[in-house]
C-alpha cells in the first residue's frame, strides 16, 4: 500500500475507460482523489506567472505567495505574464504519460526511472531541447515574453492528500530553459500523515467506490453482462429459473394491523344469575362492556343496562330459554380501564422467540374491571311474606369477535368465539361472591391480559395438542412462534428458463453447493396455462434487483389480462368457486401491479447452519429437517433482502442463481413496512446498514453540535483564507452579554505537517472561534437556542406571543421581564451575599427568539 493513492487512480481511470466516458486522465485522477481520499482534496494548479526579475531578486525572495506577490510588488516595478493556462495544458499532457501520477515536470515509468520528455510535441524539430535535464518554454507551448533575460517562474498550487495551498518558483535563463525539477503535488507518501489522509482499508475502499453513483454504475455494467439475447450457445446465455412468492399482495396484514389498533375485536359480557340450591340458577340479565376503543388507561365508571338475551348472547338454553323477557330490568355498575399494549417496553427482538414474544407484547392489552353494584333486579325468589329473596352473583365471559363467522374455531373457542375448555363448556373469566337483595354490592376487582381478535385468530392452534415427548413440545413451541411473525398470504409466479417445464426446490442455494434441495424432491412439470405461470417474462443474470421488481409488475399485468379474459367463460360455467378464486385473483393482481417497483423488498431465503449440517449429512428426509425446514422457511428472518442496485450475477456465488442444473431459486417478495422490520432481523439489519451509509456530514443538526465551515488560514501561502468544513460544538459560556456567540470547531480537512503535532497544532484540533468567523450549514441550527432550561422554556413561549400579535423585539422584551422577575423572587428568596444573588443571568438575544420561531428548539 505504498502508493495507494496511485493504484485508487488507476482503478478509477480503467473503470471509466472501459465504461466508455469522456474522461481525461488528469479528469480520472481529480475525480479519484475527491472520492478516496479523506479530505477530498483535489490537486491542481491555482495560479501560475512568469516574472521578468532577476534570480537574485529580495522582493521574490521574501514573498511565498504568488497572489500577494502580485498584489505587492509587481504592480509598477516588475513585468510577469499569466502562464496558468499554458501550465495546465501541459499538466494534462503529463498526466496523459504518467497515469497515476499528479506531478508536473516528472514521469515515472515503469522501471522507476525519470523520463523528463514532455509528451506535447511528437516531431524532432519542435520538441524541446534536452541539456542537462532542462525544459524550455518552447516545449510548454509559452512565447517567451522576456526574451535573452533572466527570469522566475513562480506556480501556486494546491496539494492533494490535505489540500494545503502551495508556491514554487523556477529560475529561467535567457533560454527560456530551466531545471526540470518535479513538482510533486501530492503528499509524501512515506511520512505518517500522508498514510493517514491517503490509505484506505478494503472495506472503505469499496465503500467509497459504491457510493459514487458514476463509478458504481459503469463498474457494475462492465461486471455484468446482458443475458437477453438470442443466438448464444451457452449455459449461461439464457434466462435463469425463479419461484417468487409475493406476502400479503392485498395488504392482509396491513389491514389487520390497523383493526388491530383500532378495534380490540373482543366483546365482555356481563351475566347475572340469581343462586338457587335446589334447581338451575335464575337468569337477571346481561350486558355487555363498552367497546374498548371509548376507554383509556384512567379508570371509567359505566352505568350499564340489563337486556334480555338475543342472537348475539351466549348460547344457553338451560337458563335463557325459559326467562320471560318482559320482566329484565336493573343497572350493572362497574369501572374499567383498558391499557394497549399492556407493556409499553420492548425488549430485544432477534432471535425467533424474542420476536414472537415482541408481536404478542404488540397485540396484547390489559383490561381491569371492577364490579361495583347492582340495583333494581326482579325478584327472582320472595319469601313468605313477599319480599325479595334474591341471591344474586355475576359471571364475565369473553368472546373474540373476530371468530364469530368462522366455521371450524381454533382451540380454547367454540361456536360463535366464546371461550371453552376443553371439554368443550363455556369458560368464565370471572365470578362474584353472591350477595343479597335487588341492589347487591360487590365491589370485586380482577385484570386479564387480553389479545387482540385477529391476533388470537391469526395465531391459535386448529387442534389440542398433545405432546408425549420433549422434542414434540418444542416443535410445537416453534411452530406457535412462527404463526407469530409469519406472513398473510402469498401470490406465486414462476420465471423458468423453459416455457414448458419449472422445476420446483423445497430449499435454496447457499455458499458452498450449487444446489441446496431435498434429494428426495422430483421436478414437477407444470403446465404453462396455470396461473403465475402465463405470463412468458424472462428473467437474467444481468438483470438488477430493481429491474426484476419491474418484470414482476409485467408479469402481473400480463396475468392480469390473461384472468381477465377468461373471466367471462367462467361466468358462463356456474363453477362458483373457480369464479370466486379468479375474482381473489385478479384483485391481487391490480394491487400488485401498482406498487409492487418502489415500496416492495426482494428476498431469498438463507438456511440455517443446522439446517445445511443435516443436508450434508443426508438427512434431508428425516422429520427433524423437515420440521426445522418447515419453521425456517416460515421465519420472516430466513430471508435476506437483496440490494436493488445488484444483479442477480453479483449473487450467483452466495446463492447460485443461474447455476447450471440447479433447480428454481425461491424468492419472497414483502412490502418494506416498520411492522416487518420487527418482524425481520435481517432486514433491521439491512435497513440500519442502509440508513448508516446514507447518513452524511453535512446534515448533522443537534442541540449540541452541527455541521458548518470556518475560516482556515493557509500559513505557507501568506495566510490566505478559505472556508473548510467543520463541525461546530455549542460551548458551555453560550453567548456574552452582547449576544455575540462563540463556538468550538473541529475541521473535517485539516492539514497537519507532523503526526505528533495533531493534538497540539491549533489547526487540527478543536479550536474556539467567533461567531463572526463560522457559517452554520443548518437553515435553523439547533446550537443557537439557548442551554439554560430556563430559558428553554421561556422561548417555548415564544410563538404564543407571537400568535398574539407580538413581533420579534417585543418577544424579547416581554422573555426578558419575566428572566429578570424570576432573578429578582430568587435574590429575595436567598440570603444577602449568597452566591445566587452574584450569579448573572444572561439575556435573550432576538437571534434566541428567531431561532426558536423557526423551530431550533424542536
Amino acid at each position: 500500500q505504498h502508493d495507494f493513492v496511485g493504484a485508487c487512480r488507476l482503478v478509477t481511470q480503467g473503470i471509466l475507460q472501459r465504461g466508455l466516458h469522456c474522461f481525461t486522465n488528469r479528469q480520472a485522477t481529480l475525480l479519484s482523489d475527491q472520492i478516496f481520499c479523506r479530505t477530498g482534496a483535489v490537486p491542481g494548479i491555482l495560479e501560475a506567472i512568469l516574472v521578468d526579475a532577476p534570480w537574485d531578486s529580495h522582493e521574490l525572495g521574501q514573498f511565498e505567495s504568488v497572489t500577494r506577490l502580485k498584489q505587492e510588488v509587481l504592480e509598477g516595478r516588475f513585468e510577469y505574464v499569466d502562464v496558468k493556462h499554458q501550465l495546465i495544458m501541459a499538466h494534462e499532457a503529463y498526466v496523459a504519460q504518467c497515469p497515476g501520477s499528479i506531478s508536473l515536470f516528472s514521469c515515472r515509468l515503469h522501471d522507476g526511472s525519470m523520463d523528463m520528455t514532455p509528451p506535447m510535441h511528437s516531431n524532432a524539430e519542435s520538441r524541446f531541447r534536452e541539456m542537462d535535464g532542462n525544459i524550455s518554454l518552447y516545449a510548454l507551448k509559452i512565447k517567451d515574453p522576456f526574451p535573452r533575460k533572466r527570469k522566475v517562474l513562480l506556480i501556486r498550487f494546491l496539494r492533494s492528500g490535505d489540500g494545503l495551498r502551495l508556491n514554487a518558483q523556477y529560475r529561467v535563463d535567457e533560454g527560456g530553459e530551466f531545471k526540470a525539477q518535479e513538482l510533486k503535488m501530492d503528499m509524501e507518501l512515506d511520512s505518517q500523515i500522508a498514510k493517514i489522509q491517503m490509505s484506505l482499508t478494503k472495506e472503505e475502499f469499496v465503500s467509497c467506490l459504491l457510493s459514487n453513483s458514476l463509478l458504481s454504475e459503469a463498474l457494475r455494467r462492465n461486471s455484468s453482462f446482458d443475458m437477453n439475447v438470442e443466438g448464444i450457445a451457452s449455459d449461461l446465455s439464457g434466462p435463469i429459473k425463479l419461484d417468487v412468492a409475493v406476502a400479503d399482495p392485498q395488504q392482509d396484514a396491513a389491514n389487520a394491523e390497523f383493526l388491530d389498533i383500532f378495534s380490540v375485536q373482543q366483546q365482555v359480557v356481563f351475566e347475572i344469575y340469581d343462586k338457587d340450591t335446589a334447581s338451575y340458577d335464575d337468569y337477571l340479565g346481561e350486558c355487555s362492556l363498552p367497546a374498548f376503543e371509548e376507554m383509556s388507561d384512567t379508570p371509567q365508571r359505566f352505568v350499564l343496562q340489563l337486556v334480555a338475551p338475543d342472537e348475539r348472547s351466549r348460547p344457553d338454553p338451560r337458563h335463557k330459554d325459559k326467562v320471560n323477557r318482559s320482566e329484565i330490568a336493573g343497572f350493572l355498575h362497574i369501572e374499567a380501564s383498558w391499557v394497549f399494549p399492556s407493556n409499553t417496553e420492548a425488549g430485544p427482538i432477534d432471535s425467533l422467540q424474542q420476536r414472537a414474544a415482541e408481536e404478542e407484547r404488540r397485540h396484547t392489552g390489559k383490561l381491569k374491571i371492577t364490579i361495583s353494584k347492582a340495583e333494581s333486579l326482579r325478584s327472582a325468589d320472595t319469601t313468605i311474606t313477599g319480599h325479595s329473596a334474591n341471591d344474586p352473583y355475576v359471571v364475565v365471559y369473553i368472546r373474540n369477535e373476530a371468530l364469530a363467522n368462522e366455521s371450524t374455531m381454533p382451540t380454547g373457542f367454540g361456536a360463535g368465539g366464546w371461550r371453552t375448555n376443553r371439554q368443550g363448556q363455556h369458560q368464565e373469566a370471572f365470578r362474584t361472591r353472591t350477595q343479597q337483595g335487588s341492589d347487591p354490592v360487590w365491589n370485586e376487582s380482577f385484570e386479564i391480559n387480553l389479545q387482540t381478535g385477529g391476533f388470537e385468530k391469526r395465531t391459535k392452534d386448529k387442534s389440542y395438542r398433545f405432546d408425549l415427548t420433549t422434542a414434540q413440545a418444542q416443535r410445537h413451541e416453534r411452530d406457535r412462534r412462527v404463526s407469530a411473525v409469519r406472513d398473510l398470504g402469498e401470490l406465486h409466479f414462476t420465471f423458468t428458463d423453459d416455457a414448458a417445464y419449472h422445476s420446483t426446490s423445497k430449499i435454496s442455494n447457499n455458499t458452498e453447493t450449487s444446489s441446496f434441495t431435498k434429494s428426495s424432491q422430483k421436478s414437477l412439470v407444470q403446465s404453462r396455462d396455470l396461473p403465475g405461470n402465463r405470463h412468458g417474462v424472462k428473467v437474467y443474470l444481468g438483470d438488477t434487483i430493481f429491474q426484476f421488481k419491474i418484470k414482476l409488475e409485467e408479469a402481473c399485468r400480463r396475468e392480469l389480462a390473461r384472468d381477465k379474459d377468461e373471466l367471462p367463460r367462467l361466468e358462463d360455467d356456474d363453477d362458483e368457486t373457480q369464479l370466486q378464486q379468479m375474482r381473489m385473483r385478479i384483485s391481487q393482481y391490480e394491487t400488485l401491479a401498482a406498487k409492487v417497483c418502489y415500496r416492495y423488498v426482494v428476498m431469498v431465503f438463507v438456511p440455517s447452519r443446522s439446517l445445511r449440517e443435516m443436508y450434508r449429512a443426508r438427512r434431508a428426509g428425516s422429520t427433524t429437517y423437515e420440521s426445522q425446514y418447515r419453521v425456517e422457511f416460515m421465519d420472516p428472518s430466513s430471508w435476506q433482502p437483496l440490494d436493488p442496485v445488484r444483479t442477480f450475477m453479483h449473487y450467483a456465488a452466495a446463492y447460485g442463481f443461474g447455476a447450471p442444473g440447479a433447480d428454481a431459486q425461491q424468492l419472497r417478495v414483502v412490502e418494506g413496512t416498520n411492522d416487518y422490520s420487527l418482524r425481520n432481523s435481517r432486514y433491521r439489519r439491512f435497513l440500519q446498514e442502509e440508513q448508516r451509509w446514507r447518513s452524511r456530514l453535512e446534515e448533522l443538526n443537534t442541540s449540541k453540535m452541527c455541521f458548518g465551515y470556518a475560516k482556515y488560514l493557509h500559513r505557507r501561502d501568506s495566510q490566505s483564507v478559505e472556508w473548510r468544513p467543520v463541525i461546530v460544538e455549542r460551548t458551555e459560556t453560550g453567548r456574552d452579554e452582547s449576544g455575540m456567540a462563540s463556538f468550538r470547531v473541529s475541521y473535517v480537512t485539516a492539514p497537519a505537517t507532523d503526526v505528533h503535532t495533531l493534538s497540539a497544532d491549533a489547526d487540527t484540533s478543536a479550536v474556539l472561534l467567533d461567531e463572526a468567523r463560522v457559517l452554520l450549514a443548518p437553515l435553523y441550527a439547533k446550537i443557537l437556542g439557548p442551554g439554560n432550561l430556563e430559558m428553554v422554556k421561556l422561548l417555548k413561549k415564544a410563538p404564543v406571543l407571537q400568535n398574539q400579535g407580538y413581533t420579534e423585539e417585543q418577544i424579547v422584551k416581554e422573555l426578558n421581564k419575566q428572566i429578570e422577575e424570576n432573578e429578582r423572587r430568587r435574590r429575595d428568596i436567598a440570603d444577602q451575599g449568597s452566591p445566587i444573588s452574584k450569579q448573572h443571568v444572561r439575556r435573550l438575544t432576538q437571534r434566541d427568539v428567531h431561532a426558536a420561531l423557526c423551530g431550533a428548539l424542536t
